[in-house]
């Protein structure tokens, strides 16, 4: 039995509900409880895959590697995140991580086993007005698969997307600002300390 015809609110309720609930999920878990929510609205949503990865130090497996997104970016200005990009076409999730983090960082990483997907929700964004016409992109889930690796010691760069970056220990990342709710349980699972809402 479907429900009423698109509700907006009841469905960004669901999907947030999901979001909570999504740590550590197998990415067949994660398409099975958004088809349901597609199926009782009789709706399509879009979807993004993507691979991000918790590098940590070779030397000390204390310490996480970060990047802070550039002040220009669309979404978490100024905030700290993984590692990590979108899918492109038929690339597998390894595949695609190993190509982000060297566009990224220029490094190579090390060992990536994957421990879980997650799921984000991005809302609606007004790019506002050009040439007379709105432009607003729609709600969009990103399913992301998440590893953990290691990367050896070495000279690091970071892209345009990017205005700093480095290791933390685990103790220090609380004090970060993080990355939307996905940064801040991938890293929870992998270092086993529960950062705090304020950090992201």
């Amino acid at each position: 039995m479907r429900l009423e015809p698109l509700n907006n609110f009841i469905i960004e309720s669901e999907l947030r509900d999901m979001l909570t609930r999504s740590e550590g999920l197998t990415q067949q878990e994660v398409e099975n409880a958004i088809a349901m929510i597609e199926d009782a609205y009789g709706i399509e949503l879009p979807k993004k895959y993507a691979a991000k990865t918790v590098i940590l130090d070779a030397e000390c497996g204390e310490n996480a590697f970060l990047l802070k997104r550039d002040g220009a970016m669309d979404t978490f200005k100024n905030k700290w995140e993984l590692s990590g990009g979108g899918l492109d076409g038929s690339e597998e999730p390894h595949e695609a991580l190993r190509r982000e983090v060297m566009e990224e960082t220029g490094r190579v990483i090390y060992r990536p086993r994957e421990f879980g997907s997650y799921v984000v929700v991005h809302d609606p964004v007004d790019l506002g007005i050009k040439k007379r016409v709105r432009t607003v992109k729609p709600r969009k889930i990103i399913i992301i698969r998440n590893f953990v690796s290691t990367m050896l010691a070495g000279r690091t760069r970071i892209s345009h997307e990017h205005q700093d970056k480095g290791f933390f220990h685990f103790s220090k990342i609380g004090e970060l600002e993080l990355a939307g709710h996905s940064t801040r349980m991938a890293l929870e699972h992998v270092t086993g300390i529960k950062y705090t809402e304020s950090s992201v």
